[in-house]
């Protein structure tokens, strides 16, 4: 489970928080897609296999987490050894979007 406190961002009461426990569905953006099969095999088999992991449970920190980004709320998942995806949610957190996918450098980590 992600716990997310943007209260003090928002001028919210501080009760209101986001739960993420599980992230049954991702839909790719064509960019993501198009990034996705120029990769090495065995990582577009780790991104199905961690899709499958996001369905049932949400990973811990640092290999799932929240990153600062100018369009909304952005998280990264660690997808093998070297390599990181992100996701954004809707407004509601209802559809989730696998927005890109690289190296960790590539992905502004480092």
């Amino acid at each position: 489970m992600y716990v997310i406190d943007d209260a003090s961002n928002l001028a919210l009461p501080l009760i209101d928080v986001t739960i993420i426990d599980r992230i049954p569905h991702i839909e790719e953006t064509e960019p993501f897609k198009k990034k996705l099969m120029s990769l090495p095999r065995d990582i577009q088999k780790r991104w199905q296999k961690k899709k499958t992991q996001l369905a049932m449970g949400v990973p811990r920190h640092p290999e799932f987490e929240k990153i600062k980004t100018a369009i909304g709320d952005t998280f990264s998942i660690l997808v093998g050894l070297k390599y990181r995806a992100h996701l954004q949610p809707d407004a509601d957190y209802s559809r989730w979007f696998a927005i890109g996918i690289g190296a960790h450098t590539e992905m502004g980590h480092g």
